[in-house]
């Protein structure tokens, strides 16, 4: 998909293999009815309280909980393991 604006101004969808000198047989559309569809699902769309709370308890069981200052912990260590990388490949004096 590849989107342009017609000569109104409205953004218009069109197949990118056209765009590219492809032949295509779809034609264009204009993109507000699908964002419409897309906002309706999207409203429509909910996650039961049950799922919600496993995914939590997941979560929380993962060590998403974790503290600020493992996760800052984990974050230095990280770089530290990075720039050792780039010492080992001579990328760094």
């Amino acid at each position: 998909m590849h989107t342009v604006r017609d000569r109104e101004g409205r953004p218009r969808l069109y197949c990118s293999g056209r765009t590219q000198g492809r032949e295509c047989s779809q034609r264009s559309g204009l993109l507000a009815p699908y964002e419409q569809q897309l906002e309706a699902y999207l409203a429509s769309f909910g996650v039961p309280d049950d799922v919600q709370q496993q995914v939590k308890s997941q979560y929380r069981e993962a060590g998403g909980g974790a503290s600020k200052e493992a996760s800052h912990r984990r974050q230095v260590e990280s770089r530290l393991s990075r720039i050792k990388e780039l010492y080992g490949w001579g990328d760094l004096d």
